[in-house]
């Protein structure tokens, strides 16, 4: 499967963190299942091709 670049947010208490881009979708759950206890949402971000 084609990895897609993503977006993570990570949803604290009071506000949203905007957590940086990861490689693949995979990579961003992989990081939040082992640093974060809270709800978070991953973007997809359209390909730019050049």
């Amino acid at each position: 499967m084609k990895k897609v670049k993503c977006k993570l947010i990570l949803h604290g208490s009071c506000k949203q963190l905007d957590w940086g881009i990861f490689e693949s979708i995979t990579a961003a759950k992989k990081y939040v299942r082992e640093c974060w206890d809270r709800p978070y949402t991953i973007v997809k971000l359209k390909n730019q091709s050049t």
